[in-house]
């Protein structure tokens, strides 16, 4: 039984050369990033989601990862894929770009310098923490380098747990370890959310900061206008009229203040909206509303807690 559950499970083998981590499990930045050479035969199976890439042809939007084989002569960079977040956040590079040094300590066997290029940025992959490239150019690079120290596992449906229990017990003296892959991205996607949860923490506290100054600046705007309000209910102006004239007033400021502040921050988000990227927007509306609900009632209390106050004591200051 174990045979042939281990027959119709595909391991693709990889050549792994040490370096740092380039994921956001890594707290200092990958100066020296780790290289994984990825064997022929996941180039033809293809798969796994990508952000976006360099092809320019046919097969290469049909399957991205040819992208790899691109032949380079010895002064041109070789093509590689590198995780979205890694890229953007660890790397501080885009699509297009080149990793070289001085920036990156990359070089070949004989010591020289290793340029690579970016031709395709991976999404949500276990290919996080290194830097991927075809096998042929890694060899080239590093001839000397022959073993194989990374795998991927494509087990049939249901029998992952099966083989995950094979290979560690048959391969327990070689030190080897088997993981699903939904689990190591899931690992990734944890550190994710923490840094997002740490940020929306902040700026949950910066609004609330924020509440309390408009409510501050509000009251104090009506408060210092009681004498002027005063005067006007001497003149024959109604409660309702004046509290109308306050509130409209008030709420023009207010939604004034959010229309700048919202313009401002769609622009400073401009690149990952346009990059694709995910937005709450039910979130930030709820957000918003209740900014607005909380402006207008602190307004509504200021205005009614003045227009109640005695008349003859604020007109005497008027």
């Amino acid at each position: 039984a174990a045979e042939k559950v281990l027959q119709t499970t595909k391991i693709f083998s990889f050549r792994l050369r040490g370096g740092d981590d380039a994921s956001c499990l890594n707290l200092y930045q990958a100066n020296k990033p780790r290289l994984l050479s990825v064997p022929d035969t996941l180039i033809e199976r293809g798969g796994f989601q990508f952000a976006d890439t360099l092809a320019t042809t046919d097969e290469e939007r049909a399957n991205p990862w040819r992208l790899l084989q691109r032949p380079c002569a010895a002064e041109e960079p070789i093509p590689v894929f590198v995780e979205k977040n890694s890229a953007q956040w660890m790397l501080k590079r885009g699509l297009g770009d080149v990793l070289e040094p001085p920036d990156f300590a990359l070089f070949d066997e004989m010591g020289r310098p290793l340029r690579l290029k970016i031709v395709g940025l991976l999404q949500d992959s276990v290919f996080q923490s290194e830097i991927v490239l075809s096998d042929t150019h890694f060899r080239k690079a590093f001839p000397r380098q022959e073993d194989f120290n990374f795998f991927l596992i494509e087990a049939a449906p249901g029998t992952e747990t099966e083989v995950s229990n094979l290979l560690t017990l048959a391969l327990r003296r070689n030190g080897v370890t088997v993981s699903p892959s939904r689990d190591r991205v899931a690992a990734y996607l944890e550190v994710q959310n923490t840094y997002l949860t740490t940020f929306q923490l902040l700026g949950s506290f910066g609004l609330l900061l924020g509440v309390l100054g408009l409510s501050v600046v509000l009251l104090r705007n009506v408060w210092e206008r009681r004498g002027e309000l005063a005067l006007l209910r001497a003149l024959g102006y109604g409660k309702r009229t004046l509290n109308g004239l306050m509130l409209a007033e008030n709420a023009l400021l207010l939604l004034l203040g959010i229309l700048t502040g919202v313009i401002a921050a769609f622009g400073s988000v401009a690149p990952q909206l346009l990059g694709g990227g995910d937005v709450p927007w039910l979130r930030l509306a709820t957000l918003l509303g209740a900014t607005i609900l909380v402006g207008l009632t602190v307004a509504a209390i200021a205005v009614i807690s003045t227009l109640r106050a005695p008349l003859i004591p604020a007109l005497r200051k008027e």
